[in-house]
């Protein structure tokens, strides 16, 4: 019968040590890669509504009030009121 190495369940023991300590460096670094993806969606949509705000205020607001007010206009005419 063979003798049995007492180096293999070392070893066993320390390349589950390594899945595990990897494991949690992938999650970290996932983690941090989120954070950062929420916080440039937060940046995107704050200038977005910056500038629809800056536009809605300058001169394109009376665009935007005018393709309403013809929309309704024409809903008025078919609706017959």
């Amino acid at each position: 019968m063979p003798k049995l190495s007492r180096s293999a369940p070392v070893s066993i023991t320390i390349h589950r040590m390594l899945r595990a300590q990897t494991a949690r460096r992938t999650t970290r670094s996932q983690r941090g890669q989120s954070t950062v993806e929420y916080a440039l969606i937060l940046v995107a949509v704050t200038v977005l509504v910056g500038g629809v705000i800056a536009y809605l205020s300058g001169g394109g607001g009376g665009v935007i009030t005018g393709l309403f007010d013809a929309a309704f206009d024409r809903m008025r005419s078919l609706v017959g009121g």
